[in-house]
């Protein structure tokens, strides 16, 4: 939903291009997804164990938490172009 309010907000730039507006999310989007798997080697510190000796709820959420600041702006972008 909030890729799709962001689409409506930049397509109502007069000053913008439809173009230039798809090539930039998409280079955004491009970029974003080409850099996941380098951060997620930083975020687990070199593809350790998540949660460590967190309980099972701890686990999942260090997992959660993991895959939201990996995967949002690129689902973000992609949302935008392909709603």
């Amino acid at each position: 939903m909030a890729s799709s309010l962001l689409a409506q907000l930049l397509s109502r730039i007069q000053r913008l291009k439809p173009e230039h507006v798809l090539v930039g999310i998409l280079s955004l989007a491009t970029i974003a997804a080409a850099a996941s798997p380098g951060l997620f080697y930083r975020v687990t510190g070199g593809l350790g164990y998540l949660g460590g000796d967190s309980d099972w709820s701890g686990y999942i959420l260090e997992v959660a938490r993991v895959a939201a600041v990996l995967m949002f702006f690129p689902a973000l972008c992609l949302g935008m172009v392909l709603p």
